[in-house]
């Protein structure tokens, strides 16, 4: 509460005090200073944690958290409220954000937001690569073949393939298959299949 009273004096005598009314001194909201996301770059194979620092209160009052909300696109994400969110909740492209707001005891704060994070490019991956004929001759035409080739973002995959005999990359060979014309007996072959999306 708070009261001005004033008293006048000539310099001789005082004055009778004047009393103001009595005001009560409102609560000052709470805040964090600092919100972010980490990591601060991922794709939808990630996960999101939101990051809520420095909390202030010009009333000194111990603050706590009251609240996060996530957005993509600058829409709010309905149901998700928690610390962290899987990337598979949001697509690629799409500009994520998590927002904090901060409670003293009184009263809710401003919600703060962090910085946007644009979700990126997942890239594509491969389980496994075979080679048949399992033991081949001079005469056999060898297959790589992939699998479990998956992109998390659902694009099209483009393989790529690369050849190396008796540890020397073999010139021109990107296709899926090599024949006997590029390696002899005894020869070591690997296979090398790389997806791009």
């Amino acid at each position: 509460v708070l009261r001005c009273r004033i008293t006048p004096s000539d310099g001789v005598l005082h004055g009778a005090t004047v009393e103001s009314p009595a005001r009560v001194l409102a609560n000052a909201a709470p805040r964090y200073g600092a919100v972010a996301l980490s990591p601060e770059a991922g794709d939808i194979t990630d996960s999101y944690a939101c990051l809520y620092t420095d909390p202030q209160d010009p009333d000194g009052d111990p603050v706590s958290l009251a609240g996060i909300r996530w957005s993509a696109d600058g829409g709010e994400i309905e149901g998700e409220t928690a610390g962290s969110i899987a990337g598979s909740s949001f697509v690629r492209g799409q500009a994520i954000t998590c927002a904090v707001v901060a409670n003293d005891g009184f009263e809710d704060g401003a919600s703060v937001s962090s910085a946007p994070l644009v979700v990126g490019d997942a890239p594509p991956t491969i389980a496994s690569v075979t080679l048949s004929p399992g033991a081949p001759t001079e005469g056999s035409t060898l297959l790589c073949e992939a699998s479990g080739v998956v992109d998390p973002d659902g694009d099209a995959l483009l393989l790529r393939y690369a050849w190396e005999v008796a540890g020397v990359p073999v010139a021109n060979a990107e296709a899926n298959w090599l024949d006997g014309a590029d390696f002899d007996k005894g020869d070591a072959i690997h296979a090398v299949a790389t997806p791009n999306d």
